[in-house]
């Protein structure tokens, strides 16, 4: 509590500092800054263009000489589609299709593995579903397919990542915002969004969003408040600061999804009931006794009363320029993110991250120069990466199949006194397996059971990197980066067993990565390129980042996971720069061993992407984005990933672990083929409509396929009218109503859980603007 004080206080004091100085200085002459305003057309461009510039390879370049596949969802798609999850960005990003973690995605599911999430070019926190994300202080969206280029180093996922760029000040005048979004099961959002000069040096910009909503699935409520600042330094055109910061306190439920899944539950809504049995061991114990079967419509999940979680998060970021007399530029990036987060099931699953700290500062050198007659535009730099992760986390004990959800909630709670394993996690009231593993009480010499997501960790970094943007031809172009990497980490088990000393370890290795491109751009509206990456990553131990302990020992896997992307592709800027097509076809590989089997847990992808984005004018904008992939496990995967039985039989015991036979699977819980479209069209008048159109092809809900989710389609439309001053808008989602479902867990954790996706439902929003 102290501590979310202290977060609220200081953003909270940061905005009145800005609003203060925007009084004391209301008499000051306003002078226009160029490059440091916002636009007001972003709120209505959703184009890519020729002239598009991006930075989300180190450099700025356009969008067509951007050797990388990417999507733009910009400040105008954000606002136009309220988009409040990460989620809701997949119908903009071609080759995403994201699984709901238990309700809740922090981080994207791009080329069927996960992704990360950047902050104006830093790596924010690995978050694979600890919280959800706010949106309150973006401005845009670049979503990049495959892991990130050697400039940016090692992560923790490597399908791809989305760079958030984040409102900035006002410089030029004043504006405020107000948004109003009501809609059903009692949802509510409200936003404030203010900001202005200060004088001609400094701006600033203040927004504030709460949200308090009910949901269609049974027993869910979220409530969330976000408070983002900026502030913006500019005393010449030779140096300029830029500050933000944001604090989070969200209230949630997750979203676990309906258990016992069937053909007969996907296609008809028809489940199988009955009353848990025991079998001996709890831990093997999950089965249930049937009695019959009953139709159910999606919302009856596996939650019962009082199951919730909670986040605290603060983040803060300072980006200084120094435009330099010799023409280059010294860029200092600096990031600080803290987070504090529980969440507590009574089937039963429990994670209690007291402490996750992360703080990354680099610096970079940017200098463009002439060797004959090719030019070079080169980054070089250094980066630090400090990072703590204390969690305390019990999944061993999550049981599905022996509940009933369509029986009374509150017998959805597994017995406490049959948990395996587990001890009490001080300060709570909650139960966990120790990270670490020790003897037995038995004396048969054997070791207890140990969870390396329970751990205190601690991770020192530092990083050097090069990169050469070479412009052979005025056609021909070479992008050549590599960096390397120095990691030292060390892990302790914060709850050991009474009497004996907390197990620990601690490992360093030096990480590289590499990146080489080919681009051929004939004329300024097209290009061609060609494109090699091989990116180091490191393997978290939970949800929240941090590493564990396996044996007693940070498993050398943990620092040995790469991936391997080629990728070729082709961009164009048509019809006066009204269409922007692009189109790309890939080859991806994760290397990755399993730290606790000590066996590899590969996936292969291959694939076609395409963008078509159109928009002649500011009333008509429409877009068709699509693709095709292949991805299969390479002889796995991992044992413990969780199995459908053939048939499923509920009187037999399906394990927590099961261990299928390994193999060349397809990928479950991903459509080969996924097509998104959307057309918007505004009259002369303000009034004006929208459609959007998903489609997916089936899918394999378990590793075998006994359970297969069949093509589904979702289609949206809003009408809305728009004004100088203000703008409503009405929203009717899965108009058709159709009983579309997703996989509950990753595309890569198996089928013991499903979610039914939302019937047809209403939102109405209303903005005005000062």
């Amino acid at each position: 509590m102290k501590k979310r004080t202290e977060n609220l206080l200081g953003t909270f004091c940061l905005s009145l500092l800005f609003m203060h100085s925007a009084n004391s200085q209301e008499t000051a002459e306003v002078v226009e800054l160029e490059a440091f305003i916002t636009e007001v057309s972003g709120e209505e461009t959703i184009l890519p263009s020729a002239k598009t510039s991006i930075s989300v390879l180190g450099l700025e370049q356009s969008v067509l000489e951007t050797p990388r596949a990417l999507s733009m969802i910009t400040q105008g798609q954000l606002v136009d589609k309220n988009i409040q999850r990460v989620e809701d960005l997949d119908q903009f990003i071609s080759g995403a299709y994201s699984a709901p973690i238990f309700g809740n995605i922090g981080v994207p599911f791009l080329r069927g593995d996960l992704g990360e999430v950047y902050q104006n070019g830093q790596r924010k926190a690995f978050n694979r579903n600890s919280f959800p994300i706010s949106f309150n202080g973006v401005e845009s969206v670049d979503a990049v397919k495959g892991a990130a280029p050697a400039v940016f180093g090692y992560g923790n996922a490597t399908g791809g990542y989305l760079n958030f760029t984040t409102k900035r000040a006002y410089a030029d005048k004043a504006r405020t915002n107000l948004r109003f979004t009501y809609g059903e099961w009692d949802y509510a959002r409200w936003q404030i969004d203010s900001g202005g000069p200060i004088n001609d040096e400094w701006g600033y910009r203040i927004s504030y969003e709460g949200s308090d909503a009910g949901s269609f699935y049974r027993g869910v409520d979220n409530a969330s408040n976000s408070l983002f600042a900026a502030l913006a330094f500019r005393p010449s055109e030779k140096f300029e600061l830029q500050i933000n910061a944001e604090y989070l306190d969200a209230d949630f439920t997750e979203v676990p999804g309906t258990n016992r899944p069937t053909q007969e539950l996907i296609d008809d809504g028809i489940y199988i009931t009955g009353e848990s049995i025991s079998t001996g061991s709890p831990f093997f114990g999950n089965t249930f006794e049937p009695t019959g079967t009953v139709k159910i419509d999606g919302s009856q999940i596996l939650l019962a009363p009082g199951d919730g979680a909670s986040a605290e998060v603060f983040n803060a970021q300072a980006i200084l320029t120094w435009n330099l007399e010799d023409g280059g530029k010294v860029i200092n990036r600096n990031y600080f993110e803290s987070i504090e987060a529980d969440k507590n099931s009574s089937y039963y699953f429990f994670s209690h991250l007291p402490e996750s700290t992360t703080l990354e500062s680099r610096l970079e050198y940017l200098k463009d120069f002439q060797t004959g007659d090719i030019r070079h535009q080169t980054i070089t730099g250094v980066s630090y990466r400090y990072e703590t992760r204390k969690s305390f986390v019990d999944i061993f004990n999550e049981y599905f199949n022996p509940f009933d959800v369509t029986g009374d909630p509150e017998n959805l709670r597994y017995p406490l006194d049959q948990l395996f394993g587990v001890l009490p996690v001080p300060g709570t009231d909650g139960f966990a397996i120790p990270g670490g593993a020790y003897p037995r009480n038995d004396g048969s010499g054997r070791l207890t059971t140990s969870l390396s997501a329970t751990l205190d960790s601690e991770l020192n970094a530092l990083g050097l990197f090069a990169q050469d943007l070479i412009e052979l031809t005025p056609q021909w172009s070479l992008l050549a980066g590599i960096r390397l990497d120095y990691l030292d980490i060390s892990s302790e088990d914060p709850l050991p067993r009474p009497g004996f000393e907390p197990a620990s370890d601690s490992k360093s290795k030096a990480l590289w990565s590499g990146t080489l491109s080919v681009t051929y751009q004939p004329r300024e509206f097209q290009s061609y390129y060609i494109t090699f990456n091989r990116a180091a990553a490191v393997e978290s131990s939970s949800s929240s980042g941090g590493f564990g302990l396996n044996g007693n020992e940070i498993a050398d896997e943990v620092l040995d996971n790469s991936s391997d992307l080629v990728e070729a592709g082709a961009k164009y800027s048509l019809f006066e720069e009204t269409l922007y097509a692009g189109l790309t076809t890939f080859y991806q590989k994760r290397n990755r061993i399993s730290p606790r089997g000590g066996v590899p847990d590969e996936i292969e992808i291959w694939g076609i992407e395409w963008d078509f984005v159109y928009q002649p004018n500011r009333q008509l904008n429409a877009g068709i984005i699509g693709s095709y992939s292949e991805a299969n496990y390479i002889d796995g995967p991992v044992s413990g990933t969780p199995t459908t039985q053939a048939p499923f039989d509920p009187s037999v015991p399906n394990s927590t672990f099961p261990r299928p036979p390994l193999g060349d699977y397809r990928l479950p819980g991903l459509p080969r083929f996924l097509l998104n479209s959307f057309v918007s069209y505004t009259a002369d008048s303000g009034i004006g409509a929208s459609a959007s159109l998903q489609w997916q092809d089936d899918q394999n809900l378990d590793l075998e396929g006994f359970v297969v989710i069949p093509s589904q389609v979702q289609l949206d439309v809003a009408l809305f009218y728009k004004a100088e001053q203000f703008e409503i808008r009405l929203d009717v989602r899965n108009v058709t109503d159709e009983f579309n479902w997703r996989p509950t867990s990753t595309p890569f954790a198996g089928a013991d859980l499903v979610t039914r996706e939302l019937p047809r439902y209403y939102q109405a929003s209303l903005v005005l603007k000062f």
